[in-house]
C-alpha cells in the first residue's frame, strides 16, 4: 500500500471514530434529558395520585397539567 492510500485509510478511520464519539455524546445527552423528563412526569403523577382523594379529576388536570389519561 502506498503512502497516499495509507493516509486516506487513516483519515477514514479517524472520521469514523469522530462520528462514533458524536453519536455516543448525543445518545448520552438524550438519555439524560429523557431521564430528567421522566422524573418530572413521575413526580407529577405521584402528586396527582395523592390528590385523587382530595380533588376531582378535572381539578387535578388543571393543577398538574397532566392529561386525564396520565392521571388514570
Amino acid at each position: 500500500m502506498d503512502q497516499i492510500s495509507r493516509i486516506k485509510e487513516l483519515l477514514n478511520v479517524e472520521e469514523i471514530k469522530e462520528m462514533k464519539s458524536f453519536q455516543r455524546k448525543w445518545f448520552d445527552e438524550g438519555r439524560a434529558i429523557g431521564y430528567e423528563e421522566g422524573k418530572i412526569l413521575g413526580a407529577k403523577a405521584a402528586i396527582a395520585e395523592k390528590l385523587l382523594n382530595k380533588l376531582s379529576l378535572d381539578e387535578i388536570v388543571e393543577v398538574t397539567g397532566l392529561t386525564k389519561d396520565e392521571n388514570s
